[in-house]
């Protein structure tokens, strides 16, 4: 009984929630049944409220024996206008339903039939405004692509434009059936993004995807910054399966976007900071992945590094639970401790030629501007600031043109297509080539010299493999790698897109080299930190590494490795 009583309040729901989505439909419903119970009781006026409303819902069955027209007729003198209206616009609404019902299941049997003959398309899983974008780039290019979708207005709009799509019930317990991937031909099919916001529910799709013979590309979202770097370094499946994984993460690839539009080492203003502050009043899974991108790239000169500012022991109990050893890549601190009561406080604590960034990506553009005019009436400091909003996708960006203290997070758009997931490996596959052509030189030279056991050492590198062979883990390495290149071109007092950039960067003095091959051994050992690595002899299974120490306790052979990387930064950022 209570599994029927669970069964029928979902039911409801689901129905309700339909009715809502229609609200046209829902309000005719309403007054049908109104009517009914108005007419019904002028007829009836002895008749009980619940009779009167059973015999109006029975109006809908069309059901010709509820009364006899022709016995009110002769008793009253004909039907009150209410009931009859109640009667026509009941059969109008359950000709519509069955209209409505047959066409939907014509559709869907016909769109089942014409997935059925795709080959080499693309399957996207997902609800949200990241989906429909995504989408619309699909649409532009005139890619073939079947939508696997529970919201309703997306499946309808991708229809609209002549497309295919299977309905995920929206139900409370609803998920993601193994049937539904097959309805939308995933054996077939060439790519399978799956975008859901829900993490979860996105792990629970790529389990169903290893089921599905075939091979297909995946792009797997997971936003939640420890979650996509554990994916990254198990690939849960692929040993098992054809299938190639790619575990994306918007958050991440948006926090990498807005480092780069707006360094936290450097402003137009103030020009380069010796202090740098990143102040996160906010802890959600954008926020965090900010902070993993800071810990990443956010090396500089003298050994400084960013200095980040939480707003609770709970948000720093979370971060260091996710990355243990975060706090060698970055210092933490609090507001509301050592003095430092507020945001407009940090400035307090700050040198003069230090730069805070605020990051109010939780606010709209309206709130965070009232929050920068708030504080730059508090702002005493000699040291400068920025308030970063969330971005937007209307006129509300006309709020921060010509104000030199708040800009904008890039939008979420286009940040998971083939194209963009391209470009963000361009300078990134660019680095792994020149390494793993470097490395195959040593072992050239080395088999010459007859040094075998070298030969084998270098062959064994864990990354001796060309770029579509790696890890996505060892991927993202090389990624932090191009990320901080204009990091390095910035602390050599250069501008990254100075045309002669190249040839400039080619005379760097061997002082500037020595400091710039110091942040490239505190950036290479950043990730690994980040990932859990230890001090101790080279163990890549045990994930120890004897490099992790300081600049200065590394042999002269690992040190000129790193200024030949940093030789190589500027012909990147040419490129």
């Amino acid at each position: 009984m209570k599994t029927l009583s669970k069964s029928l309040l979902n039911l409801s729901a689901v129905g309700y929630g339909k009715l809502k989505s229609h609200r046209l439909l829902g309000t005719s419903v309403a007054a049908t049944l109104t009517f009914g119970l108005f007419g019904y009781s002028q007829v009836f006026p002895d008749f009980g409220f619940l009779t009167l409303l059973y015999m109006t819902v029975q109006l809908f069955l069309l059901d010709s024996q509820v009364f006899d027209v022709s016995d009110v007729m002769a008793e009253s003198g004909g039907v009150p206008w209410a009931l009859e209206l109640s009667r026509w616009m009941a059969a109008a609404l359950t000709f519509y339903g069955l209209i409505f019902a047959a066409s939907k299941l014509l559709r869907r049997s016909g769109d089942k039939y014409r997935i059925e003959q795709l080959d080499g398309h693309s399957v996207v899983f997902g609800a949200d405004e990241i989906t429909a974008d995504f989408l619309e780039e699909v649409h532009a290019l005139g890619q073939e692509c079947v939508l696997i979708s529970s919201s309703d207005s997306l499946l309808e709009k991708w229809r609209s434009q002549g497309h295919f799509a299977v309905d995920v019930d929206a139900g409370a317990h609803a998920t993601l059936q193994l049937d539904d991937l097959l309805q939308a031909g995933l054996p077939r099919a060439k790519d399978f993004y799956i975008l859901d916001t829900d993490d979860a529910v996105n792990l629970r799709a790529l389990l169903l995807a290893a089921k599905v013979d075939g091979s297909c590309s995946i792009k797997l979202r997971q936003d939640e910054p420890f979650a996509c770097d554990l994916l990254q370094r198990h690939s849960l499946f692929l040993d098992q399966s054809q299938h190639q994984l790619r575990v994306i993460s918007v958050e991440k690839q948006r926090a990498r976007l807005l480092l780069q539009q707006c360094p936290l080492e450097s402003d137009a203003q103030q020009g380069l900071a010796t202090e740098v502050h990143l102040v996160l009043p906010h802890f959600g899974a954008f926020e965090k992945s900010v902070a993993i991108q800071a810990a990443l790239i956010g090396h500089y000169k003298s050994g400084k590094r960013v200095n980040l500012w939480l707003s609770s022991p709970s948000a720093r109990a979370q971060l260091v639970a996710d990355f243990p050893e975060i706090s060698r890549c970055l210092d933490i601190r609090l507001v509301g401790q050592d003095g430092v009561e507020s945001v407009a406080a940090i400035g307090r604590v700050c040198g003069p030629d230090a730069f805070v960034t605020v990051l109010y990506a939780h606010l709209s553009v309206e709130q965070a501007y009232l929050q920068m005019l708030r504080l730059e009436e508090r702002w005493a400091y000699k040291c400068g600031f920025r308030i970063i909003a969330s971005g937007a996708y209307g006129d509300e960006t006309s709020l921060v043109k010509g104000r030199p203290n708040i800009d904008c997070v890039p939008q979420p758009r286009g940040l998971v297509t083939e194209a963009a997931l391209v470009q963000i490996d361009r300078v990134a596959q660019a680095i792994h080539k020149t390494w793993y052509e470097g490395n195959q030189l040593r072992i050239d030279e080395a088999q010459t010299k007859g040094e075998l056991e070298t030969v084998e050492k270098l062959k064994s590198k864990a990354t001796f493999k060309l770029w579509d062979d790696l890890s996505e883990e060892q991927k993202d390495t090389n990624r932090s790698a191009a990320d901080h290149i204009e990091v390095k071109i910035r602390a050599a007092g250069l501008n990254p897109k100075q045309p002669d950039i190249k040839e400039v960067w080619s005379k760097l003095d061997a002082r500037a080299l020595e400091m710039l091959s110091r942040m490239e051994h505190e950036r290479w050992a950043a990730p690994l930190w980040l990932a859990n690595w230890q001090v101790g002899e080279r163990d890549d299974v045990r994930r120890k590494h004897n490099n992790l120490v300081p600049y200065d306790d590394l042999d002269q052979s690992t040190k000129d490795y790193d200024a030949e990387q940093v030789c190589e930064a500027a012909k990147y950022c040419a490129e």
